[in-house]
This record gives structure tokens, sequence and C-alpha cells, in this order.
């Protein structure tokens, strides 16, 4: 059902969110104050995106892969075919690095901005958490980036926190014993623990003696750079450096010198990221190009063997022949049984890839992805919030960046295969009935009655006819000479394009077939997110930390009547409903600004995320976060079954809650807020309006 507004003008809006979600939608304010929920208060994640980190539990042929914000837990018996044990780890930041430690059974997760966590993983089944840390320095958040283990300490590699040990005797109340920063290391980026030594990779590589306390002196240096460090005997090997793909170091040195020697250096691909070892062979691992392979009789002259394509990794381990990967979108195994002809016998691991567009209808939430299993678009159940379920998905043949639900179809800019139409009126059986690929990059798009109007980044702006959703096909084409097109925004009769430093272009598009060009504001730094609401655009630009209000009452002459300066703010995506403007902030999260006053938008609220942050779609008191690896982020009222009085009923004591109004003729002349429940059009709000009500949250 979709509701009629009575008193006042008919608001109008672009982009996924208001129009989207439909009843409830325009109810947010008054759903989120009776609910208690704020819409920066965390309710739920999906979790699951790139990989990259693994462990193992040897003797139980278990492992773990990191899959964004989350790790899943394989039995890897039958390595032609691992079975998954449990996705229940989800964790509030993404998964960097792991370290199982068997005598405990227990798993410790690097979690990036979400500190460290540790899990019980006895049961493999049904993992169960022990407790979490933040990382600080001098009061700061430092994010954790990689975690050995020895004894009652956790080391981490906190960034510019340097090497931090934490107490983890009692996983529950977990602290921060002490840190260490040495001999010039300014950041750390990875920590390696072998024979009683830690050596720290970062902008140097620090050799660090453990104490009996578990506190950390320095002791020798390297000044090389480099983001991973495998350590074997009297050498440490230094990948992702500054000067070659890896390095090998004399990890033991002159006693009468503090700096331990570079012995050899290897340039390979460019982009190794660890060197790794087994047996006499030591592999060099590179997310692009695959894993080259080496003799290492001699542990500093390596000898090439040769590459294995097919291993695209960024991390990898040994169990005997078998080598498992973390491999960005998936794991994988690979036999190693044969140095010369390694086979891999199972790729597996994503549940879902990186979200880069988000958009909420009746109780789903529908992701653009990338990677994992049903890369393009992906179906969750978000009912309950805390708890969203995939319930179904949709392969694209390239990556999915943006996505807008209209009238039970679903619309995708899909990068080189266009726009993607898919029918979505059955959430667990959508079908993909159609798509239009003439494009070379299609990226963002707005769906308007018959017509999706879709940026190609660096072309301009496409409409495509989709009346027939078995035959969208281009009718028109927007050219944006010289300029990146960021994003567009169909309302009523115009066309508004974000083109970057070319600023905002205004398209009359009363005839969707011969667009005209008929306002330009150019004086806007670089337009990156556009959203139109009544006769106002909201602008962002992403490179001077500003979100501009410029008013649109006049096509043909746009000009800006409100700024919001941020400084670091580095402003997207931007959806705006009851006076609140959500604009993603890259790299940080949602801000919530106040617009009420347009020439003066303020600071109202902020919404933090371990990821990207690089879409916002608004629905029942919910903010949806499309954050990049992290996956899918839910914030604001988790629960939707109408029961907002907890007393395991749904009557009108919980309509009066939802609505924020006084049911009964009074109602009505409150008229902006309690007349738009008025769903029969009696003027009142009362018991029929309730009937609406009680359909929308059936079974709660």
């Amino acid at each position: 059902m979709t509701r009629q507004l009575r008193s006042g003008p008919v608001s109008r809006a672009c982009g996924p969110g208001p129009r989207a979600v439909g009843m409830a939608t325009l109810a947010m304010a008054a759903l989120a104050q009776s609910a208690g929920a704020q819409p920066s208060e965390s309710c739920g994640f999906w979790s699951f995106g790139a990989t990259y980190a693994v462990a193992q539990d040897e003797s139980r042929q278990i492992l773990f892969s990191g899959s964004g914000g989350a790790v899943l837990v394989w039995d890897v018996a039958d390595p032609f075919a691992p079975a998954l044990l449990s996705d229940t780890i989800q964790t509030q930041g993404l998964v960097l690095d792991l370290y199982y430690t068997p005598s405990n059974q227990r798993l410790y997760i690097a979690a990036d901005e979400g500190g460290l966590e540790v899990w019980d993983l006895q049961n493999a089944s049904a993992p169960s958490q022990l407790g979490t840390h933040d990382l600080t320095y001098f009061s700061v958040p430092v994010p954790a980036r990689a975690v050995h283990v020895r004894g009652n300490f956790a080391y981490i590699s906190a960034d510019f926190g340097f090497v931090q040990w934490v107490d983890v005797s009692d996983p529950g109340k977990m602290y921060t014993a002490g840190f260490n920063g040495a001999l010039g290391m300014s950041f750390s980026a990875d920590v390696f623990i072998a024979d009683g030594f830690l050596y720290s990779a970062g902008n140097r590589m620090v050799k660090f003696a453990i104490f009996p306390d578990g506190s950390l002196h320095g002791l020798k240096v390297s000044l090389n750079y480099g983001t991973r460090i495998f350590v074997r005997g009297a050498y440490g090997y230094l990948g992702d450096t500054s000067v070659s793909d890896f390095v090998v170091i004399d990890i033991v040195g002159s006693p009468i010198s503090e700096f331990l020697p570079t012995l050899a250096t290897y340039s390979l691909t460019g982009n190794v990221r660890e060197v790794a070892f087994s047996g006499d062979m030591a592999y060099a691992v590179d997310p692009f190009a695959g894993i080259t392979m080496f003799d290492a009789t001699d542990p500093v002259q390596l000898t090439e063997t040769g590459t294995f394509a097919e291993g695209h990794a960024s991390r990898l381990i040994f169990s005997g022949d078998y080598g498992y990967t973390a491999s960005g979108s998936s794991s994988r195994i690979i036999d190693f049984s044969d140095p010369d002809n390694p086979v891999q016998t199972a790729e597996f691991g994503a549940l879902g890839g990186s979200v880069y567009g988000t958009d909420a209808a009746n109780g789903y939430a529908y992701l653009a992805t990338a990677g994992g299993v049903g890369a393009g678009l992906l179906v969750l159940n978000v009912d309950e919030a805390s708890q969203p379920a995939r319930v179904a998905a949709v392969g694209f043949p390239d990556i999915a960046l943006d996505v807008e639900v209209a009238d039970g179809f679903a619309y995708a800019a899909a990068r080189a295969s266009g726009l993607r139409v898919v029918n979505v009126s059955d959430p667990f059986n959508p079908v993909e009935t159609g798509a239009e690929d003439g494009f070379d990059y299609a990226r963002r798009l707005s769906v308007q009655g018959d017509y999706a109007y879709v940026t190609d980044l660096q072309a301009g702006v496409r409409v495509v006819d989709v009346s027939d959703r078995s035959d969208p096909h281009e009718v028109a084409f927007i050219p944006v000479a010289s300029s990146f097109v960021q994003d567009v925004c169909a309302d009523g009769a115009y066309a508004y394009i974000a083109a970057d430093i070319a600023g905002m272009f205004i398209y009359d598009i009363s005839d969707p077939r011969n667009p005209n060009q008929v306002g330009h504001l150019s004086s806007v730094g670089s337009a990156f997110g556009v959203f139109v609401l009544d006769d106002l655009a909201y602008l962002t630009d992403f490179f001077n930390d500003r979100v501009r209000i410029v008013d649109v009452s006049n096509p043909m002459a746009p000009h800006v009547i409100g700024v919001y300066y941020e400084a670091g703010l580095t402003p997207g995506r931007v959806v705006v409903e009851n006076d609140k403007a959500y604009v993603t902030d890259s790299g940080e999260g949602v801000r919530i600004l106040d617009v009420s006053s347009p020439t003066n938008p303020t600071s109202d609220d902020f919404i933090n995320t371990p990821g990207d942050a690089l879409a916002v779609a608004l629905g029942t008191g919910r903010v949806y976060v499309a954050d990049g690896v992290t996956g899918l982020r839910i914030f604001g009222t988790c629960s939707h079954n109408g029961d907002y009085d907890d007393d395991d009923d749904v009557d009108l004591d919980d309509f009066a809650a939802w609505t924020g109004c006084v049911t009964g003729p009074e109602s009505d002349p409150y008229g902006e807020g309690c007349g738009a429940f008025d769903f029969d059009l009696d003027d009142d709000v009362d018991f029929g309006d309730f009937g609406s009500f009680q359909q929308a949250f059936a079974g709660g």
C-alpha cells in the first residue's frame, strides 16, 4: 500500500530512499522517536565481503577465512569440497588478520577499526565471542592491522599506534598493557614472533626482545619499508616493500651494530604482498598475478621455478601439501604436492562481496555488490535488522555499483554490463528480465516512471526506456564533455547531473527522448553527489569538504543559498528526508545534517562505520549504509514487528506510538505530521488507519 499525502504540496525527491521504501518511510522521524532509537544507533550488519586473512586448526582440519567484517569457518578435510561450518562470526570492523591458538581453541581477530576480538572455537559450528578490545594511542583510536599471540599477550600492529600488547588472559577483561615504537618506527603494519623475538614491519622493520612480563624492547632495525614479514631461521622475508617486491634480511646481524643488513632484493610482478614457505619451497603471493614459486634450498639466493597464475592471493598458509589462500573475493585450496604443477582443488569462502550501493523496500535490502557468491544484486531480509538474512542473489557479468528499487523491480548500474533490470516482486526468487549493455562504465542511476537515467562515467547520461522490462533500450544520450559524470537525479520534469569540476547541469526531461539543457551551475568545486527534494538540490563537493544547498526553483538560474563546511569531510552520496541530509563521508561514515534552515545547514549527528560508506538509503526508521568491504551497516530502529510498547500485542497503542499522534479527529489538524497517517482519507487518524498499520507489520 502507498500512503497518499493529503495536506500541503506533494513533495518531490529522487534516488533511493523515500520513494522506494513505501508507506512507512515517510514516518521515519515519528517511528525512530517512538522506538527510542536514534539514526546513529547501530542495529545490525551484513558483513560478508572481501577475504584478506586465513588461519587454520590443522589437527581438526578446519580453516578460518576472513570475509569482509566476518569470519567463515570451514571443514577442509576434503580439499575438493570444503563444507561451511559457521558464518556467525561477524565483527565491528574489517577482518585484516587472524591468529589461532590450538591449545585453547581460540581465534584472535585483528578487525581494523573494530580492534581486537577473541572467539571460542571449541564448537566450530557454534563460535562464541569471549571479548572485544578497542585500541587507542593517547586516547586516539587506532586500527588493529595484524595480530600474533604468545602466552597471555596478543601483540598487535596498530598502525601509528605502534606495536601494542594486550593482556588476553581473561578475554572478557582485556586491556592494553603497553606499546612500543622503537628505532625510528613510526607505524606498524605486521607482527611476527619467532624464537622468542618479535618482528614488526612498517616504515622499517624492527626486532624486539620479548621480556617475561610481556613487554617489548627494541634491539635492531632494518631500514626497509614493508607491510608483511615472514621469519624463518636466521632470515626475514619482507614483502610489499617500497624498493622491490620483497627483500631478504639478516635478522641476526652483527653484535656490534643495531642495523640488520639486507642480503637480497627480488623484483617480480610489482604487487607481491608476502612470502610464505613450505619445506624447501618459497612462495611469493600476488593478489593480481598469482603465486611465484622458488627453490629455497639456499635461503638467500632463491631460484625461481615457475608461476601459478590461477593462485591470485594476498595471504598463503600451508598444511602439508595444501596451501590455503586469502584471495580477495574468496579463498582457494591449492595442491602443491607436485611443485612443478600445482593444482587448485577448490575456490570458496565469500558469501558476499564489497557493497557499493543499497536500497530498501518492504522489509528487504537490495545490495549492489562485487565479488563473492551472488556478485551483482544481493537480497537480504532485514525485517529484524539485528539479524539480516540472505534470501537470494542475481549475478551480473560485471560488478554492480548502484541499485534502485521501484514498483517491484530493481534497477542496477553494473559498469561494463550496463543497466540490469530484475523483477523482485518475489524477493526470494528475483529474476533478471532485461538489460541495456551499451555502456562503458554504468555507475549511478535514477529511475522515474518508464525511464532510467544512468551515468556513463566518462561520457554522460544515457536515458533508457524501461517501460518494457524485458527490453530496456537507450532512447537518448546527454553528453557531458571534459568531465566525469558522478551522479544523476531525475526529479519531475528535470534531471540534475553532478559532473565533477564541470559543476551541476540541469536538463529538461519533460520529453525524455529529447532532453535539453536549461541550466548550469559551475562554481561548486567538484560536484560528486546530487539529491533533489522540492525546489532544493543538495550537492556534495568531494574534494573541498562541502555540501551545498542550491535553489533550483528556477532551473534556468540555479544558485547556492547554503553551504556546510567541515574540514576533513569527504562527502559523496546524499539522501534527504524530514529536514535531515544523510551524507556519506568516505572512509569514515555518514554525516547527518540538519537542513531545516537551508541557508544555514548544521551538523546534527554522525554515523561511524568501519568501512568506506559509499552510499546510503533510508527506510522505516532505519539508515542503510553501503560500507564497501565491510558490507551493509544498519542503524536506527532494529525491530519492525509493530509491538512498540512491548506488551506482546500489536494494537492501537502501538499505532499511536508509531505515528506519534493521538488517534481521533483531533489528530488531523496537525497536518504536516499526523495528517499523513490518514490512510483511508476520512479526515481522522483512527481504527480504520490502524488496519493499514497491521498490514505493514503482519505477523508482529
